[in-house]
């Protein structure tokens, strides 16, 4: 809500989405943060009156290559200046400056920051994993616990913190634990599905897909997988 106040009554200046850390959270939200922004801001007609910068802790823009080539060409059509490798130090507020890690200074108006995702420290305190919960990728069996299954973002498996992930960890864990109580041997098991729908502006999208051996593939912009995602 309060961001949404902020940028109601935004109409000049820099406006910086600034990833903090990783992992975050969803890895199409900077993105679509920045494009919706950019687009909104060119329907509003002040569009060449703020200037926005995105910034990016790794050496590239995402840390998805496909999404990394595709959404840089897109920055660079309309305008938005990026950085990357740019690790955050401290913030002044008063003074509205970004210090980074090596020195770096960055000036805004308005920051918009993604936080890095951490779990709760619940996870080694009950001794199921260092930081992250230590589970089999492909049953979601605690590593360190019998009768215990992992799911969600607070999980090591090897792929992004997305909802579809937790959508088809779902369906993974239901069936093995059914499997069990019906003294059945467990068959399903998790590949890594996941499915991410990336808005590019405020009315066309675009999205990908991957698992554990497949390369994520960005697809087509299209108005239809802008809707689809709205439903």
């Amino acid at each position: 809500m309060s961001l949404r106040d902020e940028l109601s009554t935004f109409e000049s200046g820099r406006l910086v989405l600034s990833v903090v850390g990783m992992p975050h959270v969803c890895p199409a939200v900077p993105i679509e943060f920045t494009t919706m922004t950019d687009a909104r801001f060119r329907e509003l007609d002040n569009g060449e009156d703020v200037e926005i910068i995105y910034t990016y802790p790794i050496p590239q823009l995402h840390s998805v290559d496909a999404v990394d080539e595709w959404i840089g060409p897109w920055f660079a059509d309309r305008n938005i200046t990026t950085h990357i490798d740019f690790n955050f130090a401290s913030v002044n507020a008063d003074a509205k400056v970004i210090h980074t890690e090596d020195g770096k200074r960055l000036s805004y108006d308005l920051l918009v920051g993604v936080p890095e995702f951490k779990p709760s420290p619940l996870i080694a305190e009950s001794g199921l994993g260092e930081t992250w919960m230590e589970v089999d990728k492909h049953t979601f069996e605690s590593d360190h616990a019998d009768d215990v299954f992992g799911a969600g973002d607070v999980t090591n498996i090897p792929t992004s913190k997305a909802g579809s992930v937790a959508h088809y960890t779902a369906g993974t864990i239901v069936d093995r634990v059914a499997a069990l109580a019906r003294a059945n041997t467990p068959q399903t098991i998790f590949n890594g599905d996941s499915i991410c729908f990336i808005q590019a502006g405020t009315d066309t999208g675009s999205h990908m897909s991957f698992q554990y051996d497949a390369e994520p593939v960005i697809r087509d912009e299209t108005e239809f997988v802008h809707w689809a995602k709205l439903t």
